[in-house]
């Protein structure tokens, strides 16, 4: 009988499944990257590793917006034909061009430079 079967020949489903556990991922990142990891990781008390999986979690849930957001928001970067990086930077260039120009008003302590 394997380690991960029941007396009953049925596999056990480990407590926790792999996937909230994390799978050991090695890769090379420029070393201003592990720079700003470390600085982050201190800034928020918690491990460089947490920080690259709340970065990449971000990219991927769409900044775990709501299901209609995310929706119409990849509905509208797939109509142009953008990659999700590119869409992201075009949205936060017209967002400082908004608050650049005083088209939208600015909310916050941001002013527009004078």
């Amino acid at each position: 009988m394997a380690d991960r079967d029941s007396p009953e020949g049925k596999p056990v489903v480990p407590r926790d499944p792999p996937s909230e556990r994390g799978v050991p991922v090695s890769f090379r990142i420029p070393s201003h990257l592990v720079e700003w990891l470390g600085h982050q990781a201190q800034l928020r008390g918690t491990s460089m590793s947490a920080i690259v999986r709340e970065c990449l979690t971000d990219v991927v849930d769409w900044y775990l917006v709501s299901n209609d957001m995310k929706e119409l928001l990849e509905q509208d970067r797939a109509e142009r034909g953008e990659s999700f990086r590119a869409y992201v930077r075009n949205l936060l260039s017209r967002r400082y061009t908004e608050i650049v120009t005083g088209t939208q008003p600015v909310t916050g302590r941001h002013k527009p430079p004078t």
